[in-house]
């Protein structure tokens, strides 16, 4: 089994883009993203015999190039059993288990105080646009709860983040037999996990708090929200995630200090972005998983290592957009001269 962290990133970079999916849209895709994987995390990935097993079908469809690439990378690190780790993408839930017959998905969730520090100690977005974080949880939360009332708890699993550090060994036992696998020793050894990371498929997660990578099982970065949240920004989560915390279990505040709530509503008001979301989550309950900025525009990537440099500074990006640009044009002119040739 083998978890391939934010690499493909399937649902955010290619799921619905690349129509009509003829066999020019096919080799776009691929060669755009074997690009984006060797410029951002040095991976190289070979588009052509993926490209040549999606081909091979007489109908093309997503479900069939998604699992085209899966398979090559799963033959690449030797695992039969694949997944996928891509955050910010649970509408894309149902997709993925319309696809996949014996597809299953693991929604990880967190106290949303803690998320929301973390993201405004990496966040790049000016104008406290980190707090869209707010609205994207409350929206994580509401589709989790749907899709485990349609889809089961065999196939739609939400995963909490204390537990895991709280209680692996429960955790990894019930993560594995919910994937039909299981439980190794090396899944409770974190010790040995560096020397078992492929860094081309898989890297330890960063901590906003001192940007070292972390492994293992961490009680104490379940609380690290508490020196590093201001009073405002916890009032203001408290209050518009209140449903959703108190549904999960997680304590709030029973007094709610009105200044701290003004502050916090003042920040919001001001930014149309920030407003408009709030203006939804007043009227209808819902939250939004649309970001301030487009994750799938190079000039927002975090840099490949860690997540406290921009891509855009690095020497990769103007390599990867005049390499962008070169296979759209080799796409285009081959397939205009082959269709030349056949008419």
């Amino acid at each position: 089994m083998m978890a391939f962290n934010e690499r493909v990133h399937f649902f955010r970079f290619y799921f619905g883009k690349y129509d009509p999916l003829t066999p020019a849209n096919v080799e776009r895709m691929i060669r755009h993203l074997a690009l984006r994987l060797d410029k951002r995390f040095g991976m190289l990935l070979e588009p052509e015999p993926i490209i040549a097993d999606i081909l091979t079908d007489d109908e093309i469809d997503y479900r069939r190039c998604y699992a085209a690439i899966m398979l090559y990378l799963s033959r690449q690190a030797d695992r039969p059993i694949w997944i996928e780790y891509a955050p910010m993408t649970w509408r894309s839930a149902p997709d993925f288990l319309g696809m996949f017959e014996i597809g299953r998905v693991f929604h990880i969730y967190r106290d949303p105080r803690a998320v929301l520090a973390s993201w405004a100690k990496m966040s790049f977005m000016p104008d406290d646009l980190y707090l869209n974080q707010i609205f994207n949880w409350i929206d994580s939360i509401n589709h989790m709860r749907r899709n485990l009332r349609i889809f089961g708890p065999k196939r739609y699993f939400p995963l909490r983040f204390e537990d895991l550090h709280l209680e692996p060994e429960k955790m990894v036992n019930a993560f594995s037999a919910f994937v039909g696998v299981e439980p190794e020793e090396q899944m409770l050894q974190p010790e040995r996990w560096p020397e078992l990371f492929d860094e081309r498929y898989v890297e330890a997660n960063v901590s906003a708090h001192d940007g070292k990578p972390k492994f293992g099982f961490q009680p104490a970065l379940i609380d690290n929200w508490r020196k590093s949240l201001e009073p405002w920004q916890r009032t203001l989560v408290e209050v518009l995630a209140r449903e959703q915390m108190t549904h999960l279990g997680y304590a709030v505040e029973d007094k709610i200090d009105s200044a701290d709530l003004q502050e916090g509503m003042s920040r919001l008001t001001r930014q149309p972005f920030l407003l408009k979301n709030l203006q939804t989550l007043l009227a209808t309950g819902e939250g939004t998983q649309e970001l301030p900025n487009d994750p799938t525009a190079p000039e927002n990537w975090s840099a490949g290592e860690g997540y406290f440099g921009k891509f855009i500074d690095t020497p990769e990006y103007d390599a990867y957009v005049s390499a962008l640009a070169e296979i759209d044009r080799d796409v285009e002119d081959r397939y205009q001269s082959a269709n030349s040739r056949n008419k």
